[in-house]
Order: C-alpha cells, then sequence, then structure tokens
C-alpha cells in the first residue's frame, strides 16, 4: 500500500483521541498560522513537546485549523494518543454542585442543559477565576488546561447566555461569563 501525509485527528480508541493516516483532502488554501485567537503556534508547540513533531497544525480559510501528520504512514497506523485533557464528573458531597444544580432548577428557563454540563464549564475555570468562590468545592483547572479548552471551541462568544451570567455571580464572581460561556 502506499503511505499518506496530512492525517487528520477523527477518531477515538478506549475514549482517547488517536490520529489516523487518511489521504489528503481539499481543505483550500493554507496559511502558516491564521489568526491569533486560532492558537496554531500553541498546538505546534504541544505537538512538538509531547509528540516528538508527528504532527503539525496548519489553518485554512475553508476549514479553519487542520492537522497533518509531518511523516509518512500506511493507512489506518495509529501515529499518536492523547489522555483525557480534563475530567470532570458529578460530585454530589460538593457544595457547589449542590448549589447548581438548585440555581439549575430555581432559573430552569435559564439553564437550557443538565447541571453536569454546567459543572464542567465551572470546573474548567482557574484557581485565580475561583477565588472568592460563594461555596466550596470547586477544583478547577490550570490555565494551560483551561487554554487548550478554549481551543476546542469554534464559535465566537460575545455574549454571555444569562446562564453564565448567574455562574458567575452566584459561584464565581471573579470569573468572566464570556469564560464561562465558552468553557
Amino acid at each position: 500500500g502506499s503511505s499518506h501525509t496530512g492525517s487528520r485527528v477523527d477518531s477515538w480508541f478506549c475514549g482517547k483521541p488517536v490520529l489516523v493516516a487518511m489521504p489528503d483532502g481539499p481543505e483550500g488554501p493554507e496559511s502558516p498560522e491564521g489568526p491569533e485567537s486560532a492558537g496554531v503556534a500553541h498546538i505546534n508547540q504541544h505537538a512538538k513537546e509531547h509528540f516528538d513533531g508527528v504532527l503539525a497544525c496548519t489553518w485554512t480559510e475553508n476549514k479553519g485549523r487542520i492537522l497533518r501528520s509531518t511523516h509518512n504512514y500506511q493507512p489506518g497506523d495509529v501515529i499518536f494518543t492523547e489522555s483525557p485533557l480534563h475530567i470532570v464528573q458529578e460530585n454530589e458531597a460538593s457544595a457547589a454542585f449542590k448549589r447548581l444544580k438548585r440555581l439549575c432548577k430555581d432559573f430552569e428557563d435559564d439553564f437550557d442543559y443538565e447541571p453536569l454540563w454546567y459543572w464542567c464549564a465551572i470546573q474548567s475555570l482557574t484557581p485565580q477565576q475561583l477565588k472568592d468562590a460563594k461555596v466550596p468545592g470547586c477544583t478547577g483547572a490550570t490555565p494551560e488546561v483551561q487554554r487548550n479548552l478554549l481551543l476546542l471551541h469554534h464559535d465566537e462568544v460575545t455574549e454571555a447566555s444569562q446562564a453564565a451570567k448567574i455562574l458567575a455571580k452566584e459561584l464565581a464572581p471573579r470569573a468572566d461569563p464570556i469564560i464561562i460561556e465558552r468553557l
């Protein structure tokens, strides 16, 4: 069989994303990094540090960020695996989680999702954003993890939902509601 470069992350194995060799596709004209908010330089640095540079991220007008392999592989070869970025689970013993569930009930017209959805956002705030939290029980994420999580979001957020505003006011007053919305 032939070998390919230009692989994309689109497969999962045992809950972990894996890069699988696939032929190149028509993504449109590439530029090295695209807008700074795209995080291409950050992704490339992460790939260099954690995966020996087996992939490179570029930006295209049509698709945005694209991961490509930097070596030739046979179709189906696993190029790398990565552990989950951040794991969050419900915590019935946490005062903060209990408060969140109460907020979801009290303001059910403003909260469109299950409490776990919002808990993931709250637990993705940094210790600085959680400082002076109104109830204990939030552990948060490192600034690096939060930055990586924010890179996963694709659409620009210019306005916080009412739910995000309530969460900031009632749980994490130092957190920007737009960051909560993006998370």
